[in-house]
């Protein structure tokens, strides 16, 4: 930490940022730069998309209880977000393996909750990615998600998630495409849906009434951080 310090001492760089760290590990090199009163990190970057979603286990409480914001990459499925219907256009095209085919990042989980999330873009009069840009964007005021494009269409595609505020049940319906198993001690304090604050554990709530800082509410308009480059 005191080396990152020093980049920041001499101005070579504002902020502090991580990715692809245990949750731990930031939290205690944060308390010790608290400590030693050094910069401490103020982002995370982490894979998040609606299909992946393991950050919220640990990842995303700590960057609420650190004051962090959070960077997301891969909101868009890597380009994997494809209906049962467009896969199988592009079988019957022999499109499937021209360009990007990464195994690894083409996970069966995406397919179901592009179709989920079909529904709710032609539900609102739009596309598959603005509805994924938009469900990040419920769960903090803090999220910067850092998307990609190769088309003039993708660049507006992203800009028209600004707008779009999904419902309660547009939420609902799909995170319930791939259930996502917080695990625990989690789920044992809150249930399936984990627990977020001191509210969801069912242990202190048999023993009395417990307030909280309740956690910021998202803002009208976040901001995307947009990489907008040329894919061969």
């Amino acid at each position: 930490m005191y080396a990152l310090h020093c980049l920041v001492a001499e101005r070579k760089v504002l902020y502090l940022g991580v990715s692809n760290t245990p949750a731990w590990v930031v939290s205690k090199a944060n308390e010790y730069a608290r400590q030693k009163g050094i910069t401490r990190f103020s982002v995370y970057e982490g894979q998040w998309s609606a299909a992946e979603r393991e950050i919220e286990r640990d990842v995303l409480p700590m960057c609420d209880d650190e004051g962090m914001a959070m960077t997301p990459f891969g909101v868009l499925g890597m380009e994997y977000f494809k209906t049962t219907a467009q896969r199988k256009e592009e079988e019957a095209k022999n499109q499937a393996k021209e360009g990007r085919n990464v195994p690894l990042v083409d996970k069966p989980q995406k397919t179901l909750v592009a179709n989920a999330m079909e529904k709710v873009a032609i539900a609102h009069n739009t596309n598959i990615t603005s509805v994924a840009l938009a469900w990040v964007r419920t769960e903090g005021p803090y999220i910067v998600p850092i998307v990609g494009g190769r088309k003039i269409s993708h660049l507006k595609a992203n800009i028209e998630a600004l707008g779009l505020e999904l419902t309660e049940k547009d939420i609902e319906d799909i995170e319930k495409a791939v259930p996502f198993d917080f695990g625990y001690p989690q789920t044992f304090l809150g249930g399936p849906g984990g627990a977020r604050h001191p509210g969801d554990v069912w242990i202190t709530k048999r023993f009395g009434h417990f307030d909280w800082v309740a956690k910021p509410q998202v803002r009208q308009i976040f901001i995307i951080l947009e990489y907008f480059a040329n894919y061969r």
